[in-house]
């Protein structure tokens, strides 16, 4: 006979769940908790979502500062298109922070 850890319901397993990012829960309670995961969820996602605007921001910069030190057009040219590529990255990032903090 297998034994099992005492469940007294969704409250239990909420103080578990704070060191957990994302958690898949498949019991009866998950509709219960659906809620509580989707907070812990988008709470990180949105931190992720911002450490990826910044990272490509710096990166972008770093290319910008090339291109100002490029001594050749082809060089030149190359770090142009790596800065704004990655500044395009950042404003869609950023586009999808807006988009999610009005839904």
């Amino acid at each position: 006979m297998v034994r099992r850890a005492a469940c007294a319901g969704p409250a239990d397993l909420v103080p578990a769940l704070r060191n957990f990012p994302s958690v898949a829960i498949f019991s009866a309670h998950a509709k219960v908790l659906s809620k509580v995961v989707l907070v812990l969820w988008s709470g990180t996602m949105m931190t992720d979502l911002q450490t990826k605007v910044e990272k490509y921001e710096i990166k972008a910069a770093q290319c910008e500062e090339w291109v100002r030190q490029a001594t050749d057009a082809p060089q030149r040219s190359f770090y142009e298109v790596l800065a704004r590529y990655y500044a395009e990255l950042a404003t869609d990032f950023r586009r999808v922070i807006e988009k999610r903090k009005i839904a």
